[in-house]
């Protein structure tokens, strides 16, 4: 309606990600394959990096979009690596 050329269906891909996701949640809870995870301090810590990360990606100087990308990795790495 804009007047802008836009492609037909860009939003399937995220569709088909998320509905592959859940299928492989459910499955993994009916066959007993997922577990609960008890959280270290670090894991903890990670998810705080995680949050400021997030916070400050949505800021609107590039320098601190940056700056939240790289703590926010940070973040992902303390939680599934350690």
């Amino acid at each position: 309606m804009s007047g802008e050329n836009r492609r037909f269906g860009g939003w399937m891909l995220p569709v088909i990600v998320v509905a592959v996701g859940a299928y492989f949640l459910i499955t993994g809870m009916q066959s007993g394959t997922l577990r609960a995870v008890q959280l270290k301090p670090v894991n903890w810590a990670g998810i705080a990096l995680m949050v400021a990360g997030l916070v400050l990606a949505f800021m609107k100087k590039p320098a601190l979009k940056l700056a939240g990308v790289l703590v926010c990795g940070i973040g992902a790495i303390l939680v599934i690596c350690l």
